[in-house]
């Protein structure tokens, strides 16, 4: 395992989202670059997270927290930078909290909608606190001339402007000791704060334990079922393994991460200081491996054989929903076929009708000409051929199964669909087309929400291969 920070070219960002515990309380996961991220947050910052979560639209449109005067008295401090005065603002757009006057709130409301000024936060209404972007107020560096801005200053509005702080936290692994050290600018925020260090080898370590934590009640409704759940409480987890608990894409140390035909497994640590593997990237949709063709030679495998491995790995994620997808799309762009306010998301397992495809195939450009020439005809046959969805819907054993549209044409012609119910493999499952996913809402998402009912099998001690990574 790597000792020095290399960035790895996949993921070169870090990002934050929200869990909450047993209590209802509120945290924040910092992740600095390598390691686990549940599959269905969106990239943001814990700044970004502190007054309410991005809805992927605009941050003028972001769903607020409210937070209590306690929770404010408890983050200012450390949030904020000394104030200072109107003539020495640096950036009128970018990372600083304007003070009102709170007794002048509906005229600076009022002059922000005439001038076309978004509110990005609601820092503190009773403080006369606000996250506002005054750049079409600024030209060549100085206020335009008439601007609301301008009279906003001019009828002492606005009083006082600070620039906001930036969560840091860092790690160092000292080799000598094996022990890691963590440095943070904040000593104090209403949320329990959990930061991922750089080294997988690591659990993530509670950083800050709040006085007064934020409660789910406090999250807008439409927006609690997306937070992910932790069993337990953070107040006795000073350390924690987010893949333990929920399906997560892992990123970095590839020497830890091994393939299947359908996805990737990682080992990582667990909270009771063992390895174990974790499911990751489900499943890698850019690349088809080549079935072995009888007519050249090779022989073709016992399709039991391809997933006999797997069954001693964890289910980090238990789907109840499998969708299946038309392996001549590019899957890659899967994401952007569900929001992130999907309810199903988190119950959902994809594969592709056919895992393999022919050897003349196996390399092929998805603009090409050989990519063109994989007909529906073709692509049935080696579905009838390789009966794919038999063995991953035997192992999961979903609740409903999902189909991409695009895949109805070759998939009918293998497995009939008759009143939103096919068999397969001998037992008979509802399906639904992507297409009817909203239509058909209320019965896709009770059938998503039943417990898990596939295979189950132990976590894997991994203590014995990877004892120290940091030697590896």
């Amino acid at each position: 395992m790597l000792l020095d920070k290399e960035y790895p070219a996949t993921h070169s960002m870090s990002t934050a989202w929200y869990m909450v515990d047993d209590d209802d309380n509120v945290a924040i996961i910092e992740y600095n670059e390598n390691g686990p991220v549940p599959w269905d947050v969106p990239e943001a910052t814990t700044e970004d997270l502190l007054f309410g979560p991005p809805t992927g639209v605009s941050d003028s449109c972001k769903t607020t927290i409210e937070l209590t005067e306690e929770q404010i008295e408890e983050l200012l401090p450390d949030f904020l930078d000394a104030p200072c005065s109107l003539e020495d603002v640096s950036y009128w757009w970018h990372r600083t909290v304007f003070q009102i006057d709170p007794r002048q709130t509906d005229a600076f409301l009022a002059l922000c909608s005439e001038g076309g000024v978004p509110i990005k936060e609601i820092v503190s209404k009773q403080k006369g606190l606000y996250l506002a972007d005054f750049d079409r107020c600024i030209q060549m560096g100085k206020i335009k001339e008439g601007s609301v801005l301008q009279k906003m200053i001019a009828g002492d509005i606005l009083t006082a402007a600070y620039e906001m702080k930036e969560f840091e936290f860092d790690d160092i692994y000292h080799k000598e000791t094996r022990r890691m050290e963590y440095t943070k600018n904040y000593e104090a925020a209403p949320y329990y704060i959990y930061y991922q260090p750089y080294w997988v080898a690591h659990l993530a370590k509670r950083m800050i334990t709040p006085h007064h934590p934020v409660k789910l009640s406090q999250v807008p409704e439409n927006f609690r079922h997306r937070i992910h759940r932790i069993p337990g409480r953070f107040a006795d987890k000073e350390y924690l393994q987010i893949a333990q608990h929920t399906f997560c894409k892992v990123y970095g140390y590839d020497e830890l991460t091994y393939s299947y035909e359908i996805w990737s497994l990682t080992t990582l640590p667990m909270e009771d200081g063992q390895w174990r593997e974790v499911i990751c990237h489900i499943p890698c949709w850019e690349s088809y491996g080549w079935r072995p063709d009888p007519s050249e030679g090779y022989e073709e495998p016992d399709p039991e054989d391809w997933y006999q491995n797997i069954r001693n790995a964890p289910l980090t994620h238990q789907p109840t929903v499998v969708m299946i997808g038309d392996p001549k799309k590019r899957w890659f762009l899967i994401d952007k076929a569900f929001e992130h306010t999907d309810r199903l998301i988190r119950h959902t397992m994809w594969i592709p009708y056919v895992p393999r495809l022919p050897k003349k195939y196996a390399h092929y450009d998805y603009d090409s000409a050989a990519a063109k020439s994989l007909t529906d005809e073709v692509l049935a046959q080696l579905l009838a051929d390789c009966k794919y969805p038999d063995w991953v819907v035997r192992w999961i054993r979903p609740h409903v199964l999902l189909l991409d549209d695009d895949a109805q044409a070759v998939f009918e012609q293998v497995y009939p669909i008759t009143d939103h119910r096919v068999q397969i493999d001998g037992e008979t499952y509802p399906i639904y087309l992507l297409s009817e996913r909203k239509r058909y809402a209320a019965e896709i998402e009770h059938y998503a929400q039943q417990p898990y009912r596939g295979e189950v099998h132990d976590l894997v001690d991994r203590s014995f291969y990877v004892k120290d990574p940091s030697r590896r």
